[in-house]
């Protein structure tokens, strides 16, 4: 499970679709849930947030009743809005579900001295490596009118030097 402020710092987009080239983008997340790139030739801008997958938490919670802390999830979503982004061709907005993964034991053990570091130990939540899902077109949330077009990988950028 991963913390709502543990997500919220630059991250790279790379999303392939419909079979077409890979477009890359750096997108920096904000805490109030907004994002946006920094290139203001080719903007992308939206809204982000976390959330629980039901199936996933029934398996990694399995008796228990207890509801997850607000702000943290499994999950990631980005939803960009058409209405925001400038220099790219879109006829609709685009949603991207996507699952937090934690890969390596090494990237485990750096996520850990990272935590410490900036928790004093306080937290142990781990930092995610990569959230790997499927792109949606369309404006509207009902997956009747939208079309799955692609998928996209998102990758933290950090400085791993800096925080050992």
């Amino acid at each position: 499970m991963l913390h709502f402020l543990k997500v919220s710092n630059v991250w790279r987009l790379s999303m392939i679709i419909d079979d077409d080239q890979p477009a890359f983008y750096e997108l920096y997340l904000q805490q109030n849930g907004s994002f946006a790139s920094n290139e203001p030739k080719y903007r992308l801008a939206g809204s982000w947030g976390l959330f629980e997958d039901i199936d996933y938490t029934r398996r990694s919670l399995s008796s228990s009743k207890r509801r997850p802390p607000k702000g943290t999830g499994t999950h990631l979503w980005l939803w960009i809005r058409r209405s925001m982004c400038s220099g790219l061709n879109l006829h609709a907005d685009l949603r991207l579900h996507g699952h937090i993964f934690h890969n390596t034991p090494v990237e485990r053990e750096l996520s850990e001295r990272r935590a410490t570091l900036y928790d004093n130990g306080a937290n142990t939540s781990l930092f995610p490596s990569s959230v790997k899902g499927t792109i949606v077109y369309g404006d509207i949330p009902d997956m009747e009118y939208s079309a799955l077009v692609g998928n996209f990988r998102f990758t933290p950028i950090h400085s791993e030097s800096s925080d050992l």
